[in-house]
C-alpha cells in the first residue's frame, strides 16, 4: 500500500526526538504494525485534504497519491470492519475524476469553507470553535494539543501558518504518533511506546468530540463535490477510530 513521505504535506516540522517504541500490551490497543500503518496512512491523506490546496498539496491529492492511499487503506480498514471504506473509495474516485482546471475554483471553495475574511467561516476547522468550556474560552484540551506537540519536539511550520487546534494539524498530529508507534512496535522501547499510544488515545478522544459536527457542517455546506466526500469520508472514519479505540462521546 503507498505509504505517505513524512515531509510531503506535513503540517508538523520535528524538531528534535529519539526513535520509538511499543510495549506488547499497546498492540491490543493499536493493532499490529501493518495496521497502525493503514490508520496512520489515512490520517496523512486526510489531514492533506483539508489543508489550503496549493501547488505541493494539490499535486499530492490529484496526482494520484492520495487515491492510491485511500484505496490502499480501503482494503486494510474494512478488515477491522470500519465503515468508512466505502467512503475512502468515493473520495477517491471523486479525487481521480478532479482536473487542473478546476484547482481555482476548489481554492475559492476553501477559503470560503474554511478561512472566509470577510465573513465567518462556514465551517470553522479549529477544535474551539466546537468545545467551549465558557464564552469565548476555547476547551483546555484544544491547549494540551500543544503542549502533546512540544513535548515531542515538534512545531507548526511556517508554511502552515494556523494554530495548532487546526484540524489539518492534529489529523497530521495523529498520523505522526501512529508511525512512532508503529516503529516501536518494531524495535521495542516501552517508555515511548507507552507516551505514543497514550498520546494518541487523548488526541483521538480530543478529535472525536469535535470533528464529526465539523464533518456535518461540510458535508451541508459544500458546494463542491470533493469537500462533500471528504466531509463524509472523515466523519466516519473518526467515529470508526473512536469505536475501535472504544471512545465513548460525551455528548
Amino acid at each position: 500500500m503507498p505509504s505517505p513521505s513524512k515531509n510531503e504535506g506535513a503540517a508538523l516540522t520535528i524538531l528534535s526526538g529519539r526513535p520509538a517504541s511499543l510495549h506488547g500490551s499497546i498492540i491490543m490497543v493499536l493493532g499490529d504494525p501493518d495496521t497502525v500503518l493503514t490508520r496512520a496512512s489515512a490520517y496523512s491523506v486526510l489531514a492533506i485534504l483539508f489543508q489550503y490546496p496549493g501547488d505541493e498539496v494539490a499535486d499530492l491529492l490529484f496526482g494520484g497519491w492520495a487515491a492510491g492511499v485511500l484505496i490502499g487503506c480501503a482494503g486494510s480498514l474494512a478488515e477491522l470492519g470500519y465503515e468508512s471504506p466505502k467512503l475512502f473509495k468515493e473520495l477517491a474516485e471523486v479525487l481521480k475524476r478532479h482536473s487542473e482546471s478546476e484547482l481555482s475554483s476548489l481554492r475559492e471553495e476553501y477559503a470560503r469553507l474554511f478561512i472566509s475574511s470577510q465573513t465567518k467561516p462556514a465551517c470553522q476547522p479549529y477544535s474551539s470553535a466546537y468545545l467551549q468550556v465558557q464564552s469565548g474560552q476555547p476547551s483546555v484540551k484544544a491547549f494540551e494539543v500543544s503542549d502533546a506537540l512540544r513535548s515531542w519536539g515538534l512545531e507548526i511550520s511556517e508554511e502552515f501558518g494556523y494554530s495548532p487546534e487546526h484540524l489539518a494539524l492534529e489529523l497530521e498530529f495523529a498520523a505522526y504518533l501512529l508511525e512512532r508507534a508503529r516503529s516501536g512496535i518494531l524495535e521495542g522501547d516501552p517508555d515511548e511506546a507507552e507516551k505514543a499510544e497514550r498520546d494518541f488515545f487523548l488526541l483521538l478522544t480530543h478529535m472525536a468530540e469535535w470533528v464529526p459536527r465539523f464533518s456535518e457542517c461540510v458535508t451541508r455546506e459544500a458546494q463542491i463535490e470533493l469537500y462533500e466526500a471528504a466531509g463524509k469520508a472523515l466523519k466516519s472514519f473518526i467515529e470508526d477510530e473512536a469505536k475501535f479505540a472504544g471512545i465513548v462521546r460525551s455528548r
